[in-house]
């Protein structure tokens, strides 16, 4: 028997089946067992009247067994009162003892984890770093930081003074990951740090209709991630500076560990807010170096920064590399980047069905989780919006299963039952560059999602447009697009050919070419397309940075690192352009 359980919101929900679930067969299914438990914990970032920027996170979580008793305990962390930062005990963080059964009890109390005077707390990261045998807490916070040393006999200490944990003044530390980098077998720490902040320094914003919003991300500067090496007794060096992680600057978010190139040297991957992602690859020695543009994760496909969340770095198709996935914002699609021997990744959203699954939503949580006992690592998101205001502000979270580590499939009670009533689905003609093909799609998402739907829209489309304009190739390649999100990759390719009959010079089918080409791992016709693309016309900066990316890769995949790195540091030098460089002023 192999039971796995999830922890959504303050909802315990188990699974426990015996067998793998096949594909034809009603699927495993999770029951919420919290009412089993008696604890008063909940959520709380102390949103009133006022909104300040760090409320949307909150909530953090880690999954241990604290006592060693072979029972899964939960720990949750908490935020704080605002603009004061104190901690009294509605914001408390929490220890759930997993007594067997479903059952949890609240032992925070008792093991010292209420939280004190720490202030308010993001996220955690679980592991023995004294490998004493007993697994300890690191909670990343707006505040200092926290090391929660476990005594073994079910209570904590706060290690944190005298550690050498420690971070420049008001950085605001949102994740973390315990690891051993340079295979000393002692637990180093990598934490991501989003910005510099507090209230006091804490803009305030507003829509078109004066209604208070959470400001946007790139209103704050950006920041490095820090490095701490173990260095035994219950001490840290801050090596950020030596180990290169601080020559890139971000708005960290999810953090996960794997060995993506197979040199035994476990590397880093964090996602960040509105900037390029990070691949931290191990050089050993105790130097690390971002090379995220090279192995094609910085951007998503269109070279695009977005709003990066969760993330998680497993093998989801079992061929033996390890692959990365993170999750953002609605209708940015999340992200996922299969591993191309070792050497490079892959956008496959769309050839998943990723991108169609995830359009509707935003997720924060991520994890693969083979739910099912098939073999085959599942996706699930922990999904929401930044505020309150929109028609999809509201959202489930959503499973995905994997089936045959070829496509997902959202196997998701509630969402399947609310799918067709999901609000908004008329947004999606706005983000068709207002051609008729845009109210054409909208209407095949709620008709049938099919590609013979989307021929006829087209065709329809430019039976219209053709009374203004003899051929309208941005509808023909918004025709393509639907097509590619639907995995009819052979007709999506003739519209690209015929788009490039009738326009030799459109930059965005050149590039979708050489996508074409790179997919197929025909890089020498790849780097030949992307060059064409890149003297096109129509480039705007995330279709350049798209190519670029596409350049770094194949060079790198054909061994030219001259090249590549050249690439890289055209991609390095060219951000969002609406980020800022240096610190917002002060109220």
């Amino acid at each position: 028997m192999i039971a796995r359980a999830i922890v959504v919101g303050m909802a315990l929900l188990a699974i426990s089946t015996g067998r793998a679930v096949d594909a034809r067969q009603p699927r495993a299914y999770f029951t919420d067992v919290s009412a089993r438990s008696q604890f008063s914990y909940i959520t709380r970032n102390d949103y009133r009247s006022r909104k300040y920027f760090i409320q949307p996170l909150a909530g953090g979580e880690a999954i241990l067994d604290y006592d060693n008793d072979g029972k899964m305990d939960i720990f949750f962390t908490n935020g704080a009162e605002l603009p004061s930062m104190k901690k009294p005990a509605a914001f408390a963080d929490a220890l759930l003892r997993n007594r067997g059964e479903g059952a949890f009890e609240d032992r925070t109390t008792a093991a010292g984890l209420a939280g004190g005077e720490s202030g308010y707390h993001i996220g955690a990261a679980a592991g023995d770093y004294d490998n004493d045998g007993d697994t300890d807490l690191f909670l990343a916070n707006a505040s200092p930081n926290t090391l929660m040393r476990n005594n073994g006999d079910g209570t904590f200490t706060d290690a944190t003074a005298g550690s050498g944990i420690s971070k420049p003044a008001n950085t605001l530390s949102v994740g973390a990951a315990w690891f051993d980098y340079d295979n000393d077998r002692l637990l180093d720490l990598v934490v991501s740090d989003y910005t510099i902040w507090t209230p006091e320094n804490d803009d305030q914003c507003a829509d078109a209709m004066k209604r208070a919003i959470y400001c946007s991300p790139t209103r704050y500067i950006s920041v490095p991630n820090r490095l701490y090496r173990n260095l035994g007794n219950g001490r840290f060096e801050d090596v950020t500076q030596q180990s290169g992680l601080a020559d890139a600057h971000g708005k960290g978010m999810g953090v996960s560990i794997a060995d993506v190139n197979n040199d035994d040297l476990p590397d880093i991957f964090i996602v960040n807010d509105t900037e390029r992602n990070f691949l931290f690859i191990n050089q050993g020695g105790g130097k690390f170096r971002d090379q995220g543009a090279i192995y094609g994760v910085s951007f998503n496909d269109n070279g695009v920064a977005v709003n990066g969340m969760g993330s998680d770095a497993e093998d989801f198709n079992n061929d033996g590399f390890v692959d990365l996935f993170y999750n953002d914002l609605a209708t940015q699609v999340f992200a996922l980047f299969a591993g191309d021997r070792g050497k490079s990744f892959r956008y496959v959203s769309y050839p998943t069905g990723l991108g169609r699954l995830s359009f509707r939503f935003g997720g924060w949580g991520a994890g693969f989780i083979d739910y099912d006992n098939d073999g085959w690592k599942d996706l699930y998101s922990a999904n929401g919006d930044v505020d309150y205001l929109g028609d999809n502000a509201k959202q489930s979270d959503i499973m995905l299963r994997n089936l045959d580590g070829k496509t997902f499939t959202d196997v998701s009670a509630a969402i399947e039952r609310a799918a067709l009533a999901l609000p908004g689905l008329n947004e999606l003609a706005a983000l068709q560059m207002n051609t008729l093909l845009g109210m054409c799609y909208s209407r095949l998402l709620q008709e049938e999602e099919s590609a013979q739907g989307a021929r006829l829209a087209f065709q329809r489309a430019n039976e219209i447009n053709g009374r203004q304009v003899a051929y309208d190739p941005v509808a023909a390649f918004h025709y393509f697009q639907f097509l590619s999100r639907y995995r009819d990759d052979a007709t999506a390719q003739m519209v690209v050919d015929d788009i490039l009959q009738r326009l030799p010079r459109f930059a965005p089918a050149r590039l979708e070419k050489a996508k074409y080409y790179d997919r197929g791992g025909d890089c020498a016709s790849a780097l030949t397309a992307a060059q064409l693309a890149l003297a096109s016309d129509g480039n705007d900066i995330n279709s350049e940075r798209a190519a670029h990316i596409l350049m770094a890769r194949c060079y790198s995949m054909l061994g030219n690192a001259e090249d590549a790195a050249k690439e890289q540091q055209w991609i390095e030098a060219h951000p969002n352009p609406e980020t800022p460089r240096k610190p917002p002023p002060l109220p």
